[in-house]
């Protein structure tokens, strides 16, 4: 009895191994769940399957392949799938087949399939067909493969290897996006698509040689290519899509090759180890946001026939040093080269017109700007924090000066407008601590609000004649100015325009008329004890019964002397 239960023991694995793996002739259509009946379709581990099938026998396939649990002890779960002997016939039956097309969503969401070895006769991989199969580590493609349809491999997380076959022409969208184990990729001669997000997120994906005539690298292609770092691109390359190596940390260069005319915005977004590249000529669009937080780019050459550079385009682009903007550049969008740290001399194109928001705000190396002749515009903070720029002289050709453009330029001593500006927007100058030398347009017909506030080198302005208005804190706190000239056609002078002058002694005023103060903190801090007010002839008496003008204690008439 001990022995026949012993030698019942021995056996016992191997009925057990026998099930676990199993091939299956199918001789008829439909028929598959004959060889595959309820009593055993759930233990086996690795099925091998040939013959024709319609959609009945896919549902049956799909159906064992897609269990993530096991009932009792004597399941299993299947791992390994061989249906290179398979043929796909058309059928209505169960799920919905095509000939040679693999139908689609087939294996979508089998956690536990390792390795499938799909139809030697198939031509499409249909939609989704193992989109969440994490375990899948191998698959082999029939060699006749034509298509691989959208998502056919998203999520496959512990895919680490696919040789597409020569055959192959149309990859579509997110095929193989989130296969973060994929390695390397040759894109077949005869491809003629990739679809967006074809490979994003394939984090450990290192090469991509891409030898089909693609004409358009499509969005994301290769958004999130962490270790991306070897890309070859086809000379039939004419579109790159937004965002299409967003994200490649480890990519230090690339060839564009020089039939490439448009590249989307984020195309090159928080490429990290990017450090040079060139955009050929033959690019005629540039998107926005190219470069941005491109922290080790330092070389750049854009030879295009570029009309405008992209909000943002070098943004954070910590260690740009060189770079080369096409003459015939018209527009630099606002934030192109905000926060480039280490920018420290940069020739502006010679046919530019526009200089946009922010679009050299922090730029804290920056030392000299040479401004074009054709420079219309200069908007809001443009320049704002460029804490090593040392002189500006705008030219003839300028009509807008943005506010807070100059900001917090700490080292900017000499100033200089040609243009013809009518208005100096508020903070145009704020707080540019060494300014000395100030020259503004005849034109100018005010100044804004906290102008020239904190300018604490400035020691005299003078105003154009031109001038009818000062703005609210325009000069507070420019505490070394002892001397103003203000213009004939001053009318009005906002609060605290002059607070805190602590070392003003000299005022030169032409308007025969007082120009209103808008209080009575307008010279605060001033010393008018001792302050020198000198007034058109026979205006002395207006000026003493004046609001806040009173206040001054040596009130003289241009022409005479104070005995």
């Amino acid at each position: 009895m001990k022995r026949n239960l012993l030698l019942a023991l021995l056996i016992l694995p191997l009925c057990v191994f026998a099930q676990n793996e199993m091939n299956v002739n199918v001789d008829s259509i439909g028929t598959l769940s004959k060889h595959l009946p309820d009593s055993i379709k759930y233990k086996i581990s690795s099925l091998t399957i040939s013959g024709s099938l319609n959609g009945a026998d896919f549902a049956l396939i799909k159906d064992i392949a897609g269990r993530t649990k096991v009932k009792d002890n004597t399941d299993v779960l299947l791992k390994k799938l061989d249906l290179s002997d398979v043929i796909i016939v058309e059928s209505k039956e169960g799920l919905k087949t095509k000939e040679n097309v693999v139908p689609d969503r087939l294996f979508a969401g089998a956690k536990f399939l390792e390795y499938v070895a799909l139809p030697a006769s198939a031509t499409t991989i249909g939609r989704a067909t193992f989109d969440g199969c994490k375990e899948l580590k191998t698959v082999v493609l029939p060699d006749d493969l034509r298509e691989i349809q959208a998502s056919a491999f998203n999520g496959c997380e512990k895919l680490a290897e696919i040789e597409l076959p020569v055959s192959l022409i149309t990859i579509e969208d997110h095929v193989f996006t989130g296969c973060a184990s994929l390695e390397n990729v040759v894109i077949p001669n005869e491809v003629t698509r990739v679809g967006a997000s074809a490979f994003e997120n394939c984090k450990h994906l290192t090469s991509i040689d891409i030898q089909g005539p693609i004409a358009t690298l499509e969005n994301s292609t290769f958004k999130g290519c962490e270790m991306l770092k070897e890309v070859s691109l086809p000379t039939a390359v004419m579109i790159m899509g937004s965002d299409v190596f967003r994200g490649c940390k480890t990519l230090e260069t690339l060839n564009i090759p020089e039939s490439v005319t448009e590249i989307g915005s984020h195309a090159f977004d928080a490429c990290t180890n990017l450090k040079s590249i060139e955009i050929p000529a033959s690019v005629t669009k540039l998107g926005a946001q190219m470069f941005v937080d491109c922290a080790n780019l330092a070389t750049v050459n854009i030879e295009g026939n570029v009309a405008e550079l992209g909000n943002s385009f070098f943004r954070n682009c910590t260690s740009l040093m060189d770079v080369r903007l096409p003459r015939t550049m018209k527009t630099i969008n606002s934030h192109a080269f905000d926060a480039c740290k280490n920018l420290r001399t940069f020739e502006l194109p010679a046919l530019l017109e526009k200089i946009e928001s922010s679009a050299f705000e922090n730029c804290s190396s920056l030392t000299v700007l040479d401004f074009p002749q054709t420079l219309e515009k200069i908007q809001n903070e443009a320049f704002k924090n460029c804490g090593s720029l040392i002189a500006v002289e705008l030219p003839i050709s300028l009509k807008t000066l943005g506010s807070h453009a100059f900001e917090k330029c700490t080292t900017l001593q000499s100033v200089k407008i040609n243009g013809f500006i009518k208005k100096l927007e508020d903070d145009t100058f704020a707080e540019c601590v060494s300014l000395v030398d100030v020259a503004l347009p005849t034109t100018l017909e005010s100044i804004g609000d906290d102008a020239f506030s904190g300018c604490k080198a400035l020691i005299s302005f003078v105003c154009p004649q031109t001038v009818s208005s000062i703005g609210s804190s325009a000069f507070k706190e420019c505490s070394s100015l002892q001397s103003i000239e203000l213009s004939t056609s001053m009318k009005k002078i906002g609060k605290s325009a002059f607070s805190k002058c602590v070392s003003l002694n000299a005022i030169r005023i032409h308007a025969v008329i007082p120009p209103q103060c808008g209080g009575d903190n307008t010279f605060k801090d001033v010393p008018v004890g001792v302050c020198r007010l000198t007034v058109p002839q026979g205006c002395k008496i207006a000026y003493n019964n004046a609001k806040v003008w009173k206040s001054f204690y040596q009130v003289v008439e241009a022409g005479f002397t104070k005995r």
